[in-house]
């Protein structure tokens, strides 16, 4: 009596993404926001069906700065949603999902036109949908109009 062993081949093809947010000081120690990132988590080659995934979001919200020099802490609350889009050979589907966000985070200002900062965010999920996510975001931003809130 002889077994076949049947064995898939995978191989990930790529993962990248590209994202950007305006932050604007309305008054004080409060300023808006609003983001837009691309993120693809995987593109892989299983047995001969190419497979992928994209996720795209939008966010926006109300920071409050705790100072205004050094190293700057800050709370945000804010809100977004996200579209899903999965590939599987010929096949393709969308979901949608909205959530709102609580975060802390810090940020320094490097130069006039430089910004330096990491953030950590909880992200609870609209009308049932889904689970809480965290995220962590380290980041390196290009500034214009000098560091003046």
């Amino acid at each position: 009596m002889s077994k076949r062993i049947s064995t898939t081949t995978s191989a990930l093809v790529g993962a990248w993404s590209l994202g950007g947010q305006l932050v604007y000081g309305v008054s004080g120690n409060f300023s808006l926001d609003i983001g837009l990132s691309g993120l693809v988590s995987g593109e892989s080659d299983i047995a001969g069906v190419a497979r992928s995934e994209r996720l795209y979001r939008l966010h926006g919200g109300v920071r409050y700065l705790i100072r205004d020099n050094g190293w700057i802490p800050y709370a945000r609350v804010g809100g977004g949603a996200a579209i899903v889009s999965q590939k599987d050979g010929d096949d393709s589907s969308f979901d949608f999902s909205a959530f709102g966000q609580l975060c802390a985070g810090v940020t320094r200002w490097l130069a006039d036109s430089f910004v330096l900062g990491a953030e950590v965010s909880a992200e609870f999920p609209f009308a049932g949908g889904g689970r809480a996510n965290g995220i962590m975001n380290i980041y390196l931003g290009l500034t214009w109009g000098g560091n003046e809130f």
